[in-house]
């Protein structure tokens, strides 16, 4: 008898498609631009993709720096074993409703190792 990994997930082919597309987002002051624009970078980061691969762009250097710490915020509380309403959040925010404590935890290292690649 098998039991599946508690530590695998796939995202469906939509999700997949959709995230690796290049995307343009215009929007007025307050409309959740910093939030689509986290979201998107964790979806194309959970694919493993490179963070050298990843261009995200915004206005200022300061949203870029928000949209950063977002994304170590949100996986350092989905890698919280004692925070399940955090990982709910993140796997509605990226669409993965498979997302583990676990696989936050790798990705969040993954980035800290890498921080000097990433291009916000």
């Amino acid at each position: 008898m098998s039991f599946p990994n508690p530590y695998e997930f796939t995202l469906n082919a939509s999700t997949q498609t959709n995230a690796l597309r290049p995307t343009l987002v215009r929007a007025s002051a307050g409309t959740g631009k910093t939030y689509q624009l986290t979201a998107r970078l964790l979806r194309i980061l959970l694919q493993d993709s490179p963070p050298e691969t990843i261009l995200a762009t915004t206005f200022t250097r300061k949203a870029a720096g928000e949209i950063l710490d977002r994304v170590l915020l949100v996986l350092s509380k989905g890698g919280d074993d004692n925070d399940a309403d955090a990982l709910g959040q993140l796997r509605d925010q990226v669409g993965v409703p498979t997302l583990n404590h676990q696989t936050c935890r790798q990705l969040l290292h993954k980035i800290l190792r890498n921080i000097h690649r990433l291009r916000i």
